[in-house]
């Protein structure tokens, strides 16, 4: 975790978490239990803090702004370092990536099947560590790719208007 202390946040990383508070409150199922919500903000940002407030949560939460990014990695990494050295197919990885995200959309995986050069469903295994850094690259850097595609999209178009 020393590395995430060196992230700086933006103006409306605040703003995702205060949804997520909103969201949180407003679906706890016990009325007759009256909520204490300086504990439940206590113990909220306490888990932002400390990295864990990603783990289990669904993907658009996780993939929402860099922080939640990076813990998710971190967390992803330190859960199966002994696995570090085993070698896992991409479907193997991808069932693993599940145990933390249920809902994380496999076109990230596919990225990284391309990646290695990996034909659909093929049973080539690689170490988890590979496989781990790779998955990483993709995953924390899709947003950048989205809007570079966006970008250039929008520039050809303005291109071909002028020719």
């Amino acid at each position: 975790m020393k590395y995430i202390r060196f992230y700086k946040p933006a103006t409306n990383d605040l703003n995702v978490y205060l949804q997520d508070i909103i969201n949180q409150l407003l679906h706890i199922k016990e009325p007759e239990d009256p909520v204490n919500v300086k504990l439940f903000l206590s113990k909220y940002f306490e888990h932002v803090v400390n990295g864990t407030h990603t783990i289990h949560r669904e993907f658009k939460y996780i993939s929402a702004i860099p922080y939640n990014r990076i813990t998710f990695l971190f967390n992803l990494w330190n859960a199966f370092m002994p696995l570090k050295d085993k070698d896992f197919t991409i479907e193997e990885f991808y069932t693993i990536v599940q145990l933390f995200c249920f809902d994380f959309p496999g076109e990230i995986l596919s990225h990284c099947q391309k990646t290695l050069n990996i034909v659909h469903n093929s049973t080539i295994v690689y170490p988890y560590k590979d496989l781990f850094c790779i998955f990483q690259f993709h995953f924390y850097f899709e947003v950048m790719f989205h809007r570079f595609h966006f970008i250039f999209l929008n520039y050809c178009r303005i291109c071909k208007c002028f020719n």
